[in-house]
């Protein structure tokens, strides 16, 4: 499941990597709806971030922390 989840927030950094060379170059792909689509760049970063926080949740809940406590 997590290598599912790390496609997708894949997909939503490169809409968001898009977003910025349409902000900073000028860059547009031409196609009416697609640059619409890119447009929404917060629903993509919001959605990068919150997977990024479930994925490392699951992944570090396995993780014993005892060592820690010396600190």
């Amino acid at each position: 499941m997590i290598n599912q989840l790390t496609v997708l927030r894949f997909v939503f950094a490169f809409i968001v990597f898009l977003f910025h060379l349409n902000t900073n170059l000028g860059f547009k792909l031409g196609i009416g709806i697609i640059d619409k689509f890119l447009s929404h760049r917060a629903v993509f970063m919001s959605g990068f971030f919150v997977l990024s926080g479930y994925t490392m949740c699951h992944i570090y809940s396995k993780s014993d922390f005892m060592y820690l406590k010396n600190f």
